[in-house]
């Protein structure tokens, strides 16, 4: 088969019933964000090469742009890229606009990066993301760390994909219990490094790589790790806090920071999205210096997290000369969606936005028929006249039926509606469009 006929490698694209499916998820995430008051936005899909330079070794990843032919010679190096995940962009945008936001200022956005990496399952180069932040000045409340634990829950529980688990944790926490061990400065850095892998490679691994690390005795590594390597019910976070009796000040800061978002989640807590503490969350970026997040879907933790986040002292500081303290989570979508698919979470029976099909017993009626499709249209119903009155009627029943569509409605030739439930198997004979209206909207 020609290459011409394939999408390009680790550029996804789907059939119109998985489609419609991923675009149900983006309008639950919408409402749900809109909800708690995060301000849709969306940022260019091009930055400047300079803006996306500060992220260090992703920069290898970017895909630049070359110019356009009317702007400059073909083969000058470009000086734009497309972006690679939509907090840079933002946090560009928050110092461009300084002026004109009003902080705490929430944001949320839905929308596509592009990362030149190796296509594998669950991993691509052009990828939605799902991103709601709120960032203060100078100073941030924690009552936004425990907020958005809560939007993420409700989002993943109006998907409708089955139980989940959110885990959160410390930065301050975890490198305040790290110190009490001797780790500090590279150490530090390096141990927080093996932590956050520990659940690829191992308890024992990790045992033996924080001895390497840190110089640990093998009691004290398997002490450390014992400490750590649990997840607690955040109903139950005070026993195992106050459990810890440390003089170090970073960790009771972690501690009693902790406790704060504690108090503030535990109420969202649900029996199918449930919230624990996860003392080993490490997180891999730099930039988190508080709360972190990792969410994974119960049974199916093989796939990592899905959704993840935390709290950063800075988001902006490259662009303004402000502090900017934020706390931030995101949604990788298309990594979502490729694990329902791949585990068959949702049903994919619908091919069609269209609600209901106007069926016709012969060519003369499309005329009547398309003054009733307006008439259902502006009822707020997706509707199609059927393409070929000259079909026999069970056909055009079948048609709708394979699409997925909910009803279809029949002008009787003698008047009156007959309105089928093709999902319920159900028929009813009204002899107005309002009533027909009313049936179809119970």
């Amino acid at each position: 088969m020609s290459d011409k006929l394939h999408a390009p490698s680790g550029f996804p694209e789907n059939l119109p019933a998985e489609q419609i499916a991923e675009d149900r998820i983006k309008d639950v995430m919408r409402k749900v964000y809109s909800r708690y008051g995060y301000t849709p936005l969306e940022t260019p899909a091009v930055e400047y090469i300079d803006t996306l330079s500060g992220a260090g070794e992703i920069k290898k990843e970017v895909y630049g742009i070359n110019r356009a032919a009317g702007e400059g010679t073909e083969n000058q190096e470009s000086d734009r890229g497309l972006r690679f995940d939509l907090t840079v962009p933002f946090a560009r945008y928050v110092g461009e606009h300084f002026n004109d936001l009003r902080f705490p200022f929430k944001r949320s956005a839905i929308g596509k990066v592009w990362r030149g990496e190796r296509p594998q399952k669950g991993r691509f180069r052009e990828f939605y993301q799902a991103d709601i932040d709120v960032i203060g000045q100078d100073t941030l409340p924690l009552h936004y760390d425990a907020e958005v634990v809560s939007v993420v829950r409700e989002v993943l529980e109006g998907i409708d994909i089955g139980a989940f688990t959110i885990h959160i944790n410390h930065r301050k926490f975890l490198q305040g219990l790290l110190q009490g061990f001797g780790a500090e400065g590279d150490k530090l850095t390096d141990a927080l490094r093996v932590i956050d892998k520990i659940d690829k490679v191992g308890f024992k691994q990790t045992q033996t790589d924080l001895q390497v690390q840190l110089g640990l005795s093998e009691e004290a590594a398997h002490s450390l790790l014992t400490l750590i390597d649990k997840k607690i019910p955040i109903s139950d976070i005070e026993s195992y806090l106050s459990g810890i009796e440390t003089t170090n000040p970073l960790l009771e800061e972690g501690k009693a920071e902790l406790r704060t978002i504690a108090a503030l989640v535990k109420d969202s807590a649900t029996e199918k999205g449930k919230i624990v503490l996860n003392p080993k969350i490490a997180r891999g970026l730099d930039y988190y210096t508080g709360s972190v997040y990792e969410t994974t879907l119960d049974g199916l933790e093989k796939y990592g997290s899905i959704c993840s986040g935390g709290r950063y002292a800075d988001l902006a500081s490259r662009f303004i000369n402000k502090s900017l303290p934020g706390v931030g989570i995101s949604i990788g979508l298309s990594r979502l969606f490729s694990i329902i698919k791949q585990e068959k979470l949702m049903p994919f029976n619908k091919q069609t936005v269209t609600d209901v099909m106007i069926g016709l017993f012969g060519e003369e009626q499309r005329a009547v028929a398309n003054g009733v499709a307006r008439v259902l249209r502006e009822a707020n119903f997706n509707t199609e006249v059927h393409p070929d009155g000259n079909k026999k009627i069970g056909k055009q029943l079948e048609d709708a039926s394979k699409r997925g569509i909910g009803h279809m409605v029949m002008i009787e030739s003698e008047g009156g509606y007959t309105v089928k439930n093709l999902e319920k198997r159900q028929q009813e004979t009204f002899d107005s469009i309002d009533k027909v209206i009313h049936f179809m909207n119970h």
